[in-house]
């Protein structure tokens, strides 16, 4: 079974050809919606066999950075795959052979009706990321979540897979991601209305992260 490598991006010139490097190793297929880049990343990007590039119809370079919709973007990308398999990838994932050959196998021979998670390791943390699933309608990101976003899986269970390990490496940022992500959350939570457990949570670990232990206090 084929696997489709589904990224947004925007600026990642620092790690484009690395991330172009590990996807290689597992995806026939890498669909590339860039979101409004004013560096080489599109140039990288297009040089690669494997790509297939696109620009975003909802974001471009003069989109300011509050109103990014990660779900949007990554929306975009899930649809413009043609593989059996999609796996969702950030620019600044990493992943070595043993582990891309894992996901090979995995792609080849599982029967299973399900969604694949697994070990992101970012630092000193590990935690879980519901990353592989199926081509089929209905699998893609939640609408109400601009921000941490999660995919929706259809009803469909997941399968943990704990010796698949992504390793993530942030690149060059030119907006700090705590900046980024609470001006996206606050737009969620006041103005777009997605006032629900999840945004107040991340919300209020955001405002604690910034320093602002009072705005996180309500928050929680």
């Amino acid at each position: 079974m084929s696997l489709s490598a589904a990224i947004i991006v925007k600026n990642e010139e620092s790690v484009m050809q690395r991330c172009l490097d590990c996807v290689s190793l597992w995806a026939d297929e890498i669909v590339i919606v860039d979101t409004g880049s004013t560096d080489r990343t599109k140039e990288i990007a297009a040089a690669h066999p494997k790509v297939k590039l696109y620009d975003s119809v909802h974001f471009n370079k003069d989109t300011d950075f509050s109103d990014f919709q990660f779900n949007v973007a990554k929306n975009e990308a899930i649809a413009k795959c043609t593989k059996d398999w999609i796996i969702w990838w950030d620019a600044d994932d990493t992943i070595d052979e043993e582990c891309a050959g894992k996901i090979c196998e995995l792609a080849r021979t599982t029967t299973d009706d399900c969604l694949y998670s697994f070990v992101c390791a970012y630092g000193t943390l590990r935690f879980e990321h519901c990353r592989m699933f199926r081509n089929w309608v209905g699998i893609e990101f939640d609408k109400n979540h601009s921000c941490h976003e999660f995919l929706n899986s259809g009803g469909r269970p997941t399968q943990m897979r704990n010796d698949i390990v992504t390793v993530h490496k942030p690149g060059k940022r030119g907006v700090p991601s705590n900046v980024r992500n609470l001006a996206i959350m606050e737009k969620d939570y006041f103005e777009r209305g997605y006032k629900d457990q999840r945004t107040m949570f991340y919300l209020a670990n955001t405002y604690r992260e910034s320093g602002r232990h009072d705005d996180a206090v309500k928050m929680y």
